[in-house]
């Protein structure tokens, strides 16, 4: 069990009587004796706690922490022959101060021991049969195997017997580790720390073919300062989420004002870092990853550079440099998510993920790619400034590659690179066309000389990342994308026009998300989706404004569910024998009109009116199904009709406008215009014919 999982125990302050002959604890010890081996101790825990075994006396425990809050002391004495602390674990001041005394012919036997050699005292033994997090040089090497021998105070002696426990150096002072010689050293249901407390400096080699350290969890400057140095072969795996200068969730606040900072080196062929799951690096602290010469780093999981799970001034960066270098994200690449990352490839260097994010939740990212054979390959999508700022700047023979779709702005790349992406685009600042000169595949000029080629192959596509950007597909071309998207976080407008031309999409198409969207199809164009959204997904404090048109005989727009609402003001107009065809429709907030003789929205089964549906001049609306006007009764759904509006229902009313209401659910509240009056009037009061 990891200790940092523990919480912390109500203090107890109380003079507790023998247990044993010799045994006694004072003041804040928690709780009070006697104790076994399933027994967690705090010793110190908000105050002063002191601990005493003597005159051949022996205790057990399981975890126990010396020293725990900022306020706390705790002091442990093991004196005299035959004195003896068996314990699972014992941690040494952790917030707070700690002190532990071995002396005259006592002993301390410990599975893992967290301590600065400063706070051992005395001329004891400590054995550590598992693992140990301290202020002290190691060594594991050819001659030492994973038995290290360490004096403390006056003629003690810590062994450390390394048997799979937690392990690391900068305990609350500084310390090294060294792993050398093809030595494995494993712990794959363990912590490897470097650099725990505040002001601590812990910094670890691992050198040379055939050497190993593995981890469960890997924390390289926690809430102090760690340096791993991954080299000539060497090789760390790490099984679980891995924190370089950045504070895991876990230990919770025990340093509310700690900035840490880590730094991780992989240098040489064969030198490799791997890890299973996540990795964040800089996320309220400063981290920094560097891949040179040939090093391979593996991440299994996703990435969050600079910021992830912290608001604040998280700094995160990695350069990747050389040939043969190369770092692999199996997941996400966040970079600058609440906080500022950058990213650097050069020399030939190469970085993999799956998607990446450039600046996201009012963080700041950036990347570049610099030199011949440097890349950043996306297979997913690369998204550039995201509810933050991001720029993306490929120069100098650089390449990147997004094998979805790349979202942002042209005025967000820089340099005279290559960028790919092959399967589509959201596009600011620029209209993007598909129509007789440009096909599927066309070259956008970027900086100072760079090229972004876009050759569409069915992803993502759309209009309005974070700025403003304009689609238009027209001249009888046919564009089919798995999803769309106009106006994420800025204005996007497309338009479908001519006959022939289409935009086919298997998935769902979002008009407005975050920001306004405008869809027009017009003079023959055609669009399907599988659902189509106006104006529907709006978040707090975001208020797009959305709208869509269907205008011209011959002009198309088919959905199987159709949701239009929102509280920014979204419209849906089809006009002019333009025809919308769905299978389920909703009306949210806002306002439908089907105008014009030939105009038609035939929905062939529910349609839900809760905002305002106007049909007029001939226009007509189907319903195959169950038409609800207002279900909730609050005033806000209606019909209207004017001038010829037609509105036809699925049932049998026998030429009876009391039957044909009959026929719709929650209000009746349709209305047409009487001219006598000037106004809208109930249905009711209309005459038949």
């Amino acid at each position: 069990m990891r200790w940092l999982t523990l919480s912390t125990a109500v203090v107890l302050a109380a003079f507790c009587q023998l247990a044993q002959a010799a045994t006694v604890v004072t003041g804040d010890v928690t709780p009070p004796l006697p104790w076994d081996a399933s027994t967690t101790v705090f010793i110190g825990n908000t105050d002063i706690g002191t601990l005493a075994v003597d005159g051949g006396s022996e205790l057990e425990s399981s975890l126990a922490v010396l020293g725990y809050e900022s306020t706390a002391t705790g002091e442990a004495t093991i004196t005299g022959a035959g004195s003896h602390w068996t314990a699972d674990g014992i941690l040494v001041g952790i917030g707070g101060s700690g002190k532990l005394t071995v002396e005259d012919g006592g002993l301390v036997t410990a599975g893992t021991l967290w301590a600065s050699l400063n706070d051992l005292y005395g001329d004891g033994t400590i054995d550590v049969s598992e693992g140990a997090v301290l202020d002290a040089d190691l060594l594991f090497d050819a001659t030492h195997g994973k038995q290290y021998q360490l004096s403390f105070g006056t003629g003690g002696t810590l062994t450390v017997d390394f048997d799979g426990g937690d392990l690391g150096v900068g305990y609350r002072g500084a310390g090294t580790l060294a792993i050398a010689d093809g030595v494995v050293v494993s712990a794959p249901n363990s912590i490897g720390l470097l650099g725990f407390a505040p002001n601590a400096t812990g910094s670890a080699t691992i050198s040379g073919p055939g050497t190993q350290w593995s981890t469960l969890y890997l924390n390289v400057g926690l809430f102090g300062n760690g340096l791993l140095r991954v080299e000539e072969g060497g090789e760390v795996i790490q099984g679980y989420e891995s924190y370089v200068g950045a504070r895991e969730i876990g230990w919770g606040d025990l340093f509310p004002d700690a900035k840490p900072a880590g730094e991780v080196i992989i240098t040489g062929p064969g030198s490799k870092w791997t890890s299973e799951d996540n990795v964040f690096i800089g996320d309220n602290g400063r981290g920094t990853l560097r891949v040179e010469d040939g090093g391979v780093v593996n991440h299994n999981g996703g990435v969050g550079l600079g910021g992830y799970y912290f608001t604040g001034d998280g700094i995160g960066e990695a350069i990747v440099s050389g040939p043969g270098s190369e770092w692999n994200i199996r997941r996400f690449l966040a970079i600058g998510r609440f906080a500022n990352g950058s990213l650097r490839v050069e020399g030939g260097g190469r970085v993999t993920s799956a998607y990446g994010d450039l600046g996201d939740s009012g963080g700041t990212g950036a990347v570049t790619v610099t030199g011949a054979g440097s890349q950043w390959i996306a297979n997913g999508s690369i998204s550039i400034g995201n509810v933050g700022s991001g720029t993306l700047t490929v120069d100098d023979g650089g390449e990147v590659v997004a094998q979805v779709s790349i979202h942002g702005s042209l005025k967000d790349l820089h340099g005279d690179g290559t960028i790919t992406a092959s399967g589509g685009a959201i596009l600011d600042d620029f209209d993007l066309r598909f129509d007789a000169t440009h096909g599927l595949q066309q070259d956008i000029p970027f900086g100072s000389g760079g090229t972004l080629s876009i050759d569409f192959d069915g992803g993502v596509l759309g209009a309005g990342h974070s700025r403003t950007g304009t689609l238009t597909i027209s001249d009888g071309v046919e564009v089919n994308s798995s999803y769309g998207l106009l106006g994420n976080l800025g204005t996007g407008t497309a338009t479908v026009t001519d006959s022939g031309s289409k935009w086919l999409l298997s998935g769902a198409l979002n008009v407005g998300r975050l920001g306004s969207g405008t869809l027009h199809v017009e003079d023959g164009g055609y669009v399907s989706s599988d659902q189509t959204r106006i104006g529907w997904i709006v978040y707090e404090d975001y208020r797009g404004v959305c709208h869509v048109t269907v205008t011209d005989s011959g002009s198309q727009l088919v959905s199987n569910t159709l949701q239009l609402g929102g509280p920014g003001g979204s419209t849906l107009l089809v006009e002019a024998g333009g025809q919308l065809r769905s299978n389920t429709g909703s009306i949210g907030n806002a306002e439908a009109l089907v105008t014009g003789a030939t105009s038609q929205w035939n929905n062939s089964g529910n349609l839900g009116v809760g905002g305002s549906l106007a049909i007029s001049a001939g226009g007509l609306v189907s319903v195959g199904s169950i038409l609800t006007v207002d279900r909730n009764l609050d005033g806000n759904g209606i019909i209207n009709m004017a001038t010829g509006g037609m509105l036809a229902l699925q049932g049998d009313a026998d030429g009876s406008i009391s039957e044909f209401l009959d026929l719709v659910e929650g209000s009746d509240a349709i209305r047409y215009y009487d001219t006598s009056l000037a106004g809208w009037a109930p249905i009711t009061a209309a005459t038949y014919g």
